[in-house]
């Protein structure tokens, strides 16, 4: 009876798993998912809503994987990174050759153990080398690390595999950390195409305007966003980093504290995203990680 029970609720909750993060919440799940820029409810929401459906499938069965890997990931978006690393650690008990295993891997960057992360994306890359959710996260996780040439190699290679706006915003910002303007343009220019117009790639370009000396016309995108966020959810975490490349630092630092208190599914990316480099001697940078319960980037 245990096993037909078990059976019959593994099957409802592969259906039901990542119902609430496919809300498209979270930008890990985007590599899943396949989503730029669409958000259906407020971030704190659908996590909760994840939280909640997470507990009611492990209130059922405590040996469900899946259940314990969202669980952990959705625990960081939370900011509870003790509960967060004791259910990828139970995840990866029961079942190391899961996805969790990539959630686990961006634990891991977080936490500022980047070699240790690219090993442990490297061993689901082991388990499933044409993953392209994977693939790209790799790439991700090579360009916070700052090995920058094989993040681009990488990136290419998952265009090639499928065009998917991802992966050029992705590349488009590697190519941005390293000055490389019009390449980085081309990239986000591509997404913007792909995914009609979607918030996350007119901010990408509008960060890139501020920091390339077009401080005029990132304020005319700037413009473009506020208005859209009157129709649809427009990244805190995004207008903070738009308005920090324009040298508004109140208004950045009043938008990145917006995107906390919501949980703005980027505010995790706070240590590892180059873009905030020249603000991490900043006194409210400083105190944001720590709100954010993370350590200080080196």
């Amino acid at each position: 009876m245990h096993t037909e029970v078990s059976s019959t609720l593994r099957k409802r909750w592969r259906s039901i798993r990542v119902l609430p993060l496919r809300i498209r919440a979270s930008p890990i799940v985007r590599y899943c998912s396949g989503d730029v820029g669409v958000q259906a409810m407020p971030p704190k929401e659908a996590f909760l809503a994840g939280r909640n459906s997470a507990h009611r499938a492990l209130d059922l069965d405590d040996t469900l994987a899946e259940a314990h890997g969202t669980m952990g990931h959705v625990c960081m978006h939370l900011y509870e990174w003790r509960k967060a690393k004791k259910e990828f650690d139970r995840a990866l008990q029961l079942n190391p050759n899961h996805v969790h295993c990539l959630y686990f891997a961006y634990y891991l960057a977080f936490n500022g153990y980047p070699d240790e992360s690219i090993n442990e994306i490297d061993r689901a890359l082991q388990l499933d080398p044409l993953s392209l959710p994977t693939n790209r996260s790799m790439a991700e996780l090579l360009y916070f690390a700052g090995r920058h040439g094989e993040s681009i190699s990488l990136f290419k290679k998952c265009i090639e595999m499928q065009e998917h706006p991802l992966a050029h915003v992705q590349v488009g910002r590697v190519y941005e950390h390293l000055e490389r303007y019009e390449e980085a343009l081309a990239e986000f220019s591509i997404a913007r195409k792909l995914a009609k117009n979607s918030p996350e790639t007119g901010a990408s370009i509008a960060h890139l305007f501020a920091v390339s000396g077009k401080p005029e016309e990132a304020r005319i995108l700037l413009q473009e966003l506020e208005s859209m966020a009157g129709r649809e959810y427009v990244s805190a975490y995004d207008f903070a980093l738009v308005h920090a490349a324009l040298g508004d630092k109140k208004e950045a630092f009043e938008w990145l504290d917006r995107a906390y208190e919501i949980h703005d599914a980027w505010m995790i990316y706070l240590t590892v995203d180059p873009r905030w480099k020249p603000f991490r001697s900043d006194p409210k940078y400083i105190e944001m990680v720590e709100r954010i319960g993370l350590p200080q980037p080196l």
